[in-house]
């Protein structure tokens, strides 16, 4: 049995551990989404702050970035937003967890602390 529980021991140290996503590499710089509806928004995001360029609009959009670990950041809505979006609650609040990253972007699970469901999305990385 202590034999077993060695060997077992021994395996689980030397398998190589699952790599988590090199979140840090798309912490900042300039992203381009596209949603389902054909609108593309191009984001642009430094440590602390992003903004969002819809394709379909000439305004953008400004969030304050609090990251929550080094996958995870919360957008708060700054006041500009809720003067373009009145009907936005002013508790407002996404969540948005990088899921794995790639040299041309990174996928994400996002979700609006107001609503159950989950998006998922790819962002891709602009040059």
């Amino acid at each position: 049995m202590t034999q077993l529980l060695f060997l077992a021991l021994a395996v689980s140290t030397a398998l190589p551990a699952a790599a988590p996503p090199a979140c840090k590499t798309v912490h900042t710089g300039t992203f381009r989404m596209a949603s389902p509806n054909g609108v593309t928004t191009l984001i642009t995001r430094t440590a602390t702050r992003q903004t969002e360029l819809m394709s379909n609009s000439t305004q953008q959009t400004t969030y304050a970035v609090k990251w929550l670990d080094e996958c995870t950041y919360e957008l708060i809505p700054e006041a500009s937003v809720f003067v373009k979006y009145p009907a936005m609650p002013r508790h407002a609040r996404l969540t948005v967890r990088i899921t794995s990253v790639s040299e041309s972007g990174y996928q994400i699970e996002s979700k609006l602390n107001m609503l159950p469901e989950i998006m998922r999305s790819e962002v891709l990385r602009v040059r």
